[in-house]
């Protein structure tokens, strides 16, 4: 340890323990948590009757708010106070009576489990033992999944093959109740799949499967029928734009034409970088990487992201915009 001026070792003081306050202060006990915002939280080893190995060292204050002395136990109970809010908030939102459209590009996930044992004689390569798979319905899929798990219910529309991964996916639709199948088959072009091969809870490597070619004036009038067809029973509209191709210019006017008709407000969940194409979007969430790229504006302090959202809203006569920023937050 080094010595001098500045680097003396500090007078050892009473020892703290998990609950704020030290031993002597509390009759040789530890005391327990306080409260920490209102709620009654216990450490896990207080639960369980253990004491902490160490403690830390301080000159007899008490940590402020009655926290533990280790910041990663603090961390812990804000981050399930947190959650229970969420969850709170959003059952308080009631989507039995709601109905959303879902248009945008549809997809079949698939998860392939297995076990790797040894490398492949052929190439140096792991063999995969596959042990289970799962499929679910992804992109715009995965947007009425969502829905339907908040209670409410969901119609989707967009592309789906004539090959096997588009009948896995309809006999996934098929089973999830309050769920409409309004997809358009379409033999010219492939189901999106996505298959992800997963050993010891690692992904090892993802398949795509799609098409880059772009949609068809008739594959394009085909969504529009669907549309038309199911968007007066509905009070929202959700469009998952992948680029995949299902969001073009054609689907994206008649879809805000008819949602402007009826007064249905449409979410969109942006991948063009030109946003006028989501012109009088109730509701566009970009992240910051998005945001940039369609503002062509900085979006590094909170500032610009403020500056580069108005701008980007103002381009798109949106009502709002809700800028995603990973930890910094929305």
């Amino acid at each position: 340890r080094p010595r001098g001026r500045g680097c003396e070792t500090p007078p050892a003081g009473p020892r703290l323990r998990a609950g704020g306050g030290t031993r002597e202060a509390h009759g040789g006990r530890p005391r327990r948590n306080r409260p920490l915002g209102g709620i009654r939280v216990r450490d896990r080893r207080q639960r369980t009757g253990r004491r902490r190995g160490r403690g830390a060292r301080h000159s007899g204050q008490r940590p402020s708010g009655g926290a533990p002395a280790d910041g990663a136990g603090a961390i812990r109970r804000f981050v399930r106070k947190f959650v229970r809010r969420l969850v709170r908030g959003l059952n308080a939102v009631d989507f039995s009576a709601i109905t959303v459209l879902c248009v945008g590009d549809v997809m079949l996930d698939r998860f392939l489990y297995g076990r790797m044992e040894r490398i492949s004689p052929e190439a140096p390569v792991p063999v995969l033992l596959l042990d289970s798979r799962r499929e679910m319905p992804g992109g715009a899929g995965n947007v009425a999944s969502n829905i339907l798990s908040l209670g409410g219910r969901a119609v989707l529309v967009g592309l789906v093959g004539d090959d096997e991964a588009g009948a896995i996916l309809r006999a996934v639709l098929a089973e999830q109740g309050g769920l409409s199948d309004a997809t358009v088959p379409d033999a010219s072009r492939p189901t999106i799949c996505k298959t992800r091969f997963i050993a010891a809870h690692q992904q090892v490597v993802r398949v795509d499967e799609e098409s880059s070619t772009p949609l068809t004036d008739e594959q394009a009038r085909a969504l529009c029928r669907a549309v038309k067809a199911h968007i007066g029973g509905v009070q929202a509209v959700v469009v998952s734009d992948y680029g995949k191709g299902v969001c073009t210019p054609a689907v994206l006017d008649c879809v805000f034409a008819q949602a402007r008709t009826l007064g249905i407000p449409v979410f969109v969940d942006p991948k063009q970088t030109d946003y006028a194409l989501y012109r009088g979007a109730a509701c566009i969430p970009p992240n910051a990487r998005e945001l940039a790229a369609a503002s062509h504006m900085p979006v590094g302090s909170q500032a610009e992201v403020e500056a580069a959202a108005r701008a980007v809203m103002a381009h798109a006569h949106a009502d709002a915009l809700l800028a995603t920023r990973s930890e910094k937050g929305m």
